[in-house]
């Protein structure tokens, strides 16, 4: 069992000691307050070369990160009994923990032949023994973007030097070269570099841009070519002056003349005014298809006061109007729709629409027929009648009576 079990645990301790950030095995482990191991070399890069003092992790604030040996819980390590370095806020367990700190910045000579000499004090004073000693440069975009140690930066001859910023390195299949500017034939780090420049630096039409257009322009009147080729400019009164940009340029001529009637309308007679607010409209209508509803339509619902459903159908131009049988539906059409509707008299059954409910037999009794009701005499007597006696007042108060008391049946048409 221990035999099988113990790859399984090395396994474990191996994943333990991979660093989540680089994915190297960790020699020394960089541990703050958040208690994330992560490597040393990670965490110089982060806190020296790219000056963030946050976790890799968990992106929070580090003020303080130990350097030590073994993996442990930052509250268990003793910073009093560390190396402090104060400028990057780093504490190393003894002093070669501290040594391989200093390594990782030294500016060493990476030929063989200078292994003996002494580090150098900045970059710039190991470009000088580069290029004076060995004939080597390195390339200055790659130098003030990229942030990686001294040891990591390479050097080249002047054809190779050339080659790695057209079209990059032969060891390198991921990295295609820094970008050109054709304007003024200098090259950028990346192409986001590039576009930046070119945003700021030089001109682009703003229409062609909203439909997904890269095309720039040297200067402004590289720019306004475009416009009056592509697109419509305006020359007029101070739209011709070299200072005006941008405002005077337009995608159609609705635009241009909306633009010349608000703008330049001072010179312009009221014939020339009316014709600069003239739209020209070319559109077509399709061609109408037979027994289209219009106007007779229109007709038939103007004379039955309706919606015309009988003439239209009569004046439809899709059948022929010699056809016998279908002359005679549409008349049968015409007489149901004139009939007046047949009400019939309703029987209520007392057993069948009301039952009981417990059960018990409801007495049947004779059949309600309900008989229309008579015309009342007086819905709403007049004003003359206040006037008179008592003796006029209650007939009409009967008849008033009748009316809120009467059966409601459904009414002949």
């Amino acid at each position: 069992l221990d035999l099988v079990m113990s790859p399984k645990v090395e396994r474990s301790e191996s994943v333990d000691n991979i660093c989540p950030v680089c994915h190297d095995v960790i020699d020394i482990f960089a541990i703050g307050p958040c208690d994330h191991p992560v490597c040393s070399r990670c965490s110089t890069r982060m806190r020296v070369l790219c000056e963030q003092m946050d976790c890799p992790i968990c992106r929070s604030q580090m003020p303080q990160v130990s350097y030590v040996y073994k993996k442990s819980y930052f509250k268990d390590i003793s910073l009093r009994d560390c190396i402090p370095n104060r400028k990057y806020k780093i504490f190393f367990e003894d002093k070669e923990v501290e040594d391989s700190f200093l390594d990782l910045l030294e500016y060493r000579c990476p030929e063989s032949s200078c292994r003996t000499r002494n580090s150098d004090k900045s970059f710039a004073q190991l470009q000088t023994h580069m290029r004076r000693e060995h004939q080597l440069f390195a390339c200055d975009l790659c130098v003030s973007h990229l942030k990686i140690f001294p040891f990591e930066r390479k050097f080249y001859n002047r054809k190779n030097l050339a080659t790695h910023r057209r079209i990059g390195d032969e060891d390198d299949k991921s990295y295609k070269g820094h970008p050109l500017c054709e304007f003024c034939d200098a090259r950028y780090n990346d192409k986001d570099e590039l576009m930046k420049h070119l945003r700021q630096d030089h001109f682009f039409c703003h229409f062609c841009d909203q439909h997904g257009s890269n095309a720039y322009y040297d200067q402004y009147p590289d720019l306004m070519k475009h416009f009056s080729e592509s697109h419509l400019l305006c020359t007029e009164g101070e739209c011709g002056n070299p200072s005006t940009r941008f405002t005077h340029a337009f995608t159609s001529e609705i635009d241009l003349k909306a633009h010349r009637a608000s703008a330049h309308n001072k010179n312009l007679s009221k014939a020339q005014s009316r014709e600069a607010r003239t739209i020209e409209v070319d559109f077509q209508l399709p061609r109408r298809r037979p027994g289209h509803r219009g106007e007779d339509f229109e007709e038939g619902r103007s004379s039955q006061g309706g919606r015309g459903r009988s003439d239209r159908f009569s004046r439809r131009r899709d059948y022929d109007p010699d056809d016998a049988e279908l002359q005679r539906a549409i008349d049968a059409s015409k007489e149901s729709t004139r009939s007046e509707p047949v009400f019939e008299e309703y029987v209520t059954d007392p057993v069948a629409d009301f039952p009981a409910l417990n059960g018990a037999v409801v007495p049947v009794s004779a059949p309600i027929v309900q008989k229309p009701a008579q015309k009342p005499v007086e819905d709403f007597p007049t004003l003359s009648a206040t006037r008179g006696s008592k003796q006029q007042i209650q007939p009409q108060s009967k008849a008033y009576s009748s009316v809120m008391n009467r059966q409601i049946v459904d009414a002949k048409p």
